[in-house]
């Protein structure tokens, strides 16, 4: 072996690396690469290097020792090679600063305290061939954020915890299962689901293709994610209904879409759709468009046309330009509408109220409220009331 400024060079022709053999060494070992031969790192063989900052393992490692990097405290990443199935108790346990591991396809068992008390570590990634890991083997690994896992022993799932277990955690992690291949899977699958339903929705719309006042569909988007259903609109006299086609219960609505659609072209009464829906298992799309927190609704998606604000709600914020929206139904519980409330909703023309006429006008209602608001009245239980 040669010592070099902050390297140690381990000869070509050495191919094990003894028991103990660099225990306890201090400046001479800061960045380690074992030459491509070597194919044992005995027990203890870099315990203690406290000033080891990195270390190459090659592919022709077979086997690491009991606490073969143990207590080297200033190590900051590894990288397990395939060619290792499996490592001893304690190999890098107490390695304070080391932040990220990757464990190589081959290594079928992690031992007894492996990274115990790694505080630093953020980062672990766990191969398909990984079917054990033995007890506090993670032992103390409290800043773990990130673990990619392709082990099937070890999924990182929320409902079976086994990982959880398995590293000691008392927080949740960001787990990332296969994190590439499951982002992409998943993708791939919403897509095919998207176009199915939209080919099967577009089947059985066909004969209302003339009848845009009637019934129309649009998808809608958040933060760039791909939604994975559609929401039809359906108008008839005095409002309508926006419910909820999810693109994998496409099957379902297939068969009771049609009847819904016949049913509402023969009603006139937008009360009366929306309970038929309901009863037939759609679901009422305004939770979707609108967004609402500890009370009070401060925004509608601007595609809405027909919404039903949920009970307990008791306040309506500024909507924001609900260019679409042709109805709303309030519920009895809001007594209070905030300044421009509705400012911009000019298709606005047939507003329900859930309560009656003097609950109406016990409602506190701030200036312009109604702006740009088409509706003249509001239809309420016991009549209508003139705004």
């Amino acid at each position: 072996m040669e010592k070099e400024k902050d390297a140690l060079k381990i000869e070509n022709d050495v191919l094990t690396i003894e028991n103990g053999v660099l225990k306890r060494c201090k400046k001479d070992a800061v960045n380690v690469a074992i030459p491509d031969g070597v194919t044992e790192i005995g027990a203890g063989a870099f315990q203690d290097c406290s000033s080891l900052k990195s270390v190459v393992i090659p592919e022709s490692v077979t086997k690491i020792g009991e606490g073969a990097f143990s207590g080297c405290t200033s190590l900051e990443s590894v990288v397990i090679p395939k060619g290792v199935s499996e490592f001893g108790k304690g190999t890098f346990g107490c390695c304070e600063s080391l932040e990220s591991v990757v464990i190589g396809e081959g290594v079928t068992k992690i031992g007894e305290l492996a990274f115990c008390y790694c505080s630093s570590l953020k980062s672990l990634s766990l191969p398909s061939t990984v079917t054990k890991i033995e007890k506090m083997a993670f032992e103390g690994c409290d800043a773990v954020e990130e673990i990619v896992s392709a082990s099937a022993s070890y999924p990182f799932s929320e409902k079976t915890h086994k990982l959880y277990r398995a590293t000691k955690k008392s927080r949740k992690a960001i787990l990332v299962l296969n994190a590439a291949k499951e982002k992409a899977k998943e993708v791939k699958v919403a897509e095919m689901q998207k176009e199915a339903a939209t080919a099967l929705l577009e089947s059985i719309l066909g004969e209302y293709k003339e009848e845009e006042d009637f019934v129309r569909t649009y998808r809608i988007i958040y933060n760039w994610k791909i939604i994975k259903y559609a929401i039809i609109s359906i108008n008839v006299a005095n409002g309508g209904m926006d419910i909820v086609l999810p693109d994998s219960a496409a099957a379902k609505w297939k068969k009771t879409l049609p009847a819904l659609l016949a049913f509402s072209r023969s009603c006139t009464d937008s009360a009366e759709v929306r309970k038929y829906a309901v009863d037939n298992g759609f679901k009422d799309a305004s939770r979707k468009l609108l967004y609402s927190e500890k009370g009070v609704v401060s925004f509608c998606h601007k595609s809405a046309v027909n919404v039903v604000i949920p009970n307990r709600v008791r306040k309506i914020g500024v909507l924001g330009n609900c260019n679409s929206l042709k109805s709303i139904v309030i519920p009895s519980s809001v007594t209070e509408f905030e300044q421009f409330a509705f400012q911009g909703s000019k298709s606005l023309e047939y507003i329900t109220f859930g309560g009656t006429a003097s609950q109406w006008k016990a409602v506190k209602k701030g200036e312009n409220w109604n702006k740009d608001v088409p509706a003249k009245t509001v239809k309420c239980t016991d009549g209508e009331v003139e705004i």
